[in-house]
Order: C-alpha cells, then sequence, then structure tokens
C-alpha cells in the first residue's frame, strides 16, 4: 500500500509539472523590440500630439505624410484658429482638412504651391525642420552650416534656419554626423524633434509651479500663471495662447523668452506680465502680427528684448531693474509703444514708429536701416539723448535733453536743451531751418544778447522794452519803485 501511494503521488508531481510549463506566457523576448524613438513617442501620445494606428501603433519608422505633420504642429502649439484657404486639393471633408486650414492661417505652412498643399506626400528633413523653426521664430543663422558632415547640401531657403535649430538642440544628426537633409523625414524623427522642441507642456489654463526643469517649456494654452520655476531652456508662448494671457511670477529663465501669443489687453492689464523674472533675452515676434504687450514690475530683469512686430511695453520696475535694452528690428512699418522708464532703445524698422507716452527713455537711436522713421513723445514723457542717422519726423509735447542728427530729412516739433548737426546737413528742430553753426547757438542756455534790453518812448506811466535772445525761453521781470 505504501509502495502504490509512493507511485500515485510521483505521478501526481509530474503532471503538475508538465501543466505548469504548458501553463507559462510566452517569454518577453519574443515580443516586437523596442524602438529607439518609443520613449519621445509615448510622450507625444500622453500630451496629445500623436496618435496611432486602429491598432494603437505608432509606426515610428513610415515617412510622414505633410498632413500628418501639420496636424502634429498644430496640437503641439495649441493652434485652432481657422479661416480661408487657397488649396484646390484639399476639398474640406478630409480628416486632414481643418488641420491644412489652421496650419495656412496659423501662417507657417505654405503649401508646396500658391494652390496645391499636397497633403499626401512625404515631407523632407529639412522641410520638418524649417517648419518647426518657423513656429519657433528662430532667427536664421546665416553661417556656414558646420555642424553636420553634409551642412552643405542644405536648400539655400532651409541653411539658416536648421543651423540655428540645430545650435538650439533641436535638431540631430544621424551617428554618422550627417543631417541628410533631401531624405524624407519618419514619424518616430518627427516625434523625437517635437519631444524636444516641446521639453514640458503646459496647454491646460490656470496656475502652477515646475520647480527645475532641464530643457525647454511651452505654453501653449490661455490663461496660465507660473510661479516658482526655473528653466534651463527657452520658454515658448506660443500663438495658441490668442487673446489670453500669460504671468510668470518668480520665474528665472536660463535661456530665451519666445512670446508668439496673448494680445494687447486683457481684463484691463498687460497680457504678459513678468513679476519677479529674471531672464537674458525676449523676443516679441507675433505670426499674426497680433500687438503684444508686455509689463516688467517687481524685481524683474531683462537684458534685452528683440520686438519684430507691433507691441506696447511697459517697465515699471526699480533698483535699476527692469528692460535693460530694446532692440526693434521687424517688418515695414510696426509700432511699438512706451510706458515707463527705459534705458536703451534701437530703432531698426523701415517706416516704424516708437511712440513714448509716458515716463523716460535714457536712449533712443535711429538706425540708418529705419528710413522714415517716426518718434512721439507725448507731453508726460522726456529723452535724454535722441540719436539720428536716418531723416525722422519727431513730433509731440514732450521734451528732448540732447539730440544728435547725422543725416539730411528729420523734422522736431520741440526744441532739446543741447543740439548737434553733422556739418553740411539741414535739419528743421522747433519749428527753425539749422545748420551745425545754428545748432551750437540754439544750444547755449536762453541768455539776453549783449546791450539789450533796450528801452524806447519812456513816459511817466510807461516804457516799451526791446529785447533780444539767442533762443527762445521764458524771460521774468521784476519791477521796483
Amino acid at each position: 500500500m505504501t509502495k502504490h501511494k509512493s507511485c500515485w503521488l510521483s505521478g501526481f508531481m509530474a503532471a503538475v509539472m508538465l501543466f505548469t510549463c504548458l501553463a507559462v506566457p510566452i517569454p518577453a523576448y519574443i515580443t516586437a523590440s523596442a524602438h529607439w524613438a518609443d520613449a519621445s513617442l509615448t510622450k507625444l501620445r500622453d500630451w496629445g500630439v500623436m496618435r496611432g494606428d486602429q491598432n494603437g501603433s505608432m509606426e515610428p519608422d513610415r515617412n510622414i505624410t505633410r498632413s500628418e505633420f501639420v496636424s502634429m504642429v498644430n496640437r503641439a502649439f495649441g493652434y485652432k484658429k481657422l479661416g480661408k484657404q487657397p488649396f484646390k486639393d484639399v476639398a474640406g471633408t478630409e480628416w486632414y482638412a481643418n488641420e491644412i486650414n489652421i496650419g495656412f492661417n496659423q501662417g507657417y505652412f505654405k503649401g508646396s504651391s500658391k494652390s496645391t498643399a499636397s497633403p499626401n506626400d512625404s515631407l523632407t528633413r529639412e522641410e520638418a525642420a524649417v517648419l518647426v523653426g518657423r513656429n519657433l521664430m528662430l532667427t536664421p543663422d546665416e553661417s556656414e552650416n558646420m555642424i553636420f558632415k553634409d551642412g552643405r547640401k542644405l536648400s539655400f531657403w532651409s541653411r539658416g534656419i536648421v543651423t540655428a535649430a540645430a545650435k538650439k538642440g533641436i535638431l540631430k544628426g544621424e551617428e554618422d554626423g550627417r543631417f541628410r537633409p533631401q531624405d524624407p523625414i519618419t514619424r518616430g524623427e518627427v516625434g523625437s524633434m517635437l519631444e524636444r522642441t516641446i521639453g514640458t507642456p503646459v496647454n491646460q489654463s490656470g496656475r502652477r509651479s515646475l520647480g527645475m526643469v532641464h530643457g525647454n517649456v511651452m505654453i501653449s494654452a490661455p490663461d496660465v500663471e507660473l510661479y516658482d520655476t526655473t528653466i534651463n531652456g527657452d520658454l515658448y508662448i506660443t500663438a495658441g495662447v490668442d487673446l489670453g494671457f500669460v504671468k510668470l511670477n518668480n520665474v528665472r529663465v536660463t535661456g530665451q523668452i519666445i512670446a508668439a501669443g496673448a494680445g494687447v489687453s486683457n481684463r484691463d492689464a498687460n497680457s504678459i506680465i513678468l513679476h519677479n523674472t529674471t531672464v537674458a533675452e525676449m523676443i516679441i515676434d507675433s505670426p499674426n502680427n497680433v500687438a503684444i504687450s508686455v509689463r516688467a514690475e517687481g524685481d524683474t530683469n531683462v537684458g534685452k528684448a528683440f520686438v519684430r512686430t507691433s507691441a506696447y511695453l511697459e517697465d515699471s520696475c526699480y533698483n535699476g531693474n527692469g528692460i535693460q535694452a530694446v532692440e526693434i528690428d521687424g517688418e515695414e512699418g510696426i509700432r511699438v509703444d512706451f510706458t515707463g522708464n527705459f534705458k536703451d532703445v534701437l530703432l531698426k524698422s523701415p517706416k516704424g514708429m516708437v511712440a513714448l507716452g509716458r515716463g523716460s527713455m535714457k536712449k533712443l537711436s535711429v538706425d540708418e536701416k529705419a528710413f522714415g522713421a517716426m518718434v512721439n513723445i507725448d507731453v508726460d514723457a522726456f529723452i535724454s539723448e535722441l540719436y539720428l542717422d536716418t531723416g525722422t519726423t519727431v513730433t509731440g509735447a514732450g521734451d528732448v535733453g540732447y539730440v544728435k542728427v547725422n543725416t539730411a530729412g528729420t523734422t522736431m516739433t520741440m526744441l532739446p536743451d543741447k543740439i548737434e548737426i553733422r556739418p553740411g546737413i539741414v535739419a528743421t528742430i522747433g519749428g527753425q531751418q539749422m545748420n551745425s553753426k545754428d545748432a551750437v547757438l540754439a544750444s547755449t542756455y536762453p541768455r539776453i544778447l549783449a546791450s539789450y534790453p533796450k528801452m524806447r518812448d519812456i513816459a511817466p506811466n510807461t516804457a516799451n522794452s526791446l529785447v533780444s535772445t539767442n533762443k527762445t525761453g521764458t524771460m521774468y521781470w521784476g519791477i521796483t519803485y
């Protein structure tokens, strides 16, 4: 009986072992291997930027189409504005019709021609880089591209943007050092590029703190307050903010702040408010030419602001903080309004206008590129030093401490305290035509000329006085018995 029990137990254990072996799941190494772009694609899927096929596959090695790329950019930057579009090969019923429409009206997607979008065609690597670069408001770097071994194969229209994007770390080449600019770009390569571009997305309205961030931050939603945050990268305020507001409170950015979104005013306040914020450079550039208003307050310190589209700047900082320098270099005819105290402003835009409504400027320079420039100084405003390298119209009831005129064609309604005109140049200042000698005379303090005043027609109760002065001024009389 003992022997039979032992045999039965042995047979039972063998059956258990056999069943256990048959029930073991298929080992993980038999499944598809991981792709190098999986991490980036997973992030983009979680952020709502990228979508897979019906089976959930992200298809990282498939060449991306132009319509797929535009739809991903629209979601990444928060673009939603529709309008008219000129493309005859987009009927309006396709899944991508609105995406193409949005991309065109946002200004970054031009199509393959004036009337065709070619939505199902593939996109080259340099085309994708330029489209992303346009949205990031990158300034083309025209130096020779030494970053990639095949840098000289870049098309002339892409070279500057590709070089700038590579220096920003947005673009990466192959392991062999090549960029392969004319090769089609895959979904995985696009995902990797957009993940580096976005960095950390802020795509929901409300208050939030990010703490310490290594990489870029992209704000693409309106009505956002970001506080107690350090960004070791760039901060993008995209046109997805539309006419909403963004407030930065106790924020430090080691890269640049690129403001492409927000409006002129929001709830009776500025659309972008910098409170106790530090950044070396800020770029103000609206792709739709919507005027953006920026207010610096508290202990904010902006090393230099580059203004490329019309804007309103207000600086109420103290202790020498605020916006240290402003360079206006955008399209022809832009206008920048200033309120508060500014240190160094340079106007380079043709037919551009600087308007100082209230406050002061320590120095305003009008570059020779800014032909047809205009400056308006309101009654409560003062410019300490004004340098004119092109013919400029200066109007208003404000004051100018010193002006230097270096070229013909300048007209000023006010009479500065000190005037310097380059020899051989004539300018109209304070209603008078002046040359260099007239400017010297007009720059002295107002005084009564020698042998004046002269008394005439003296009578017991009246007298006429004739006075001649070197310049316009106010005379005070004292009469004694």
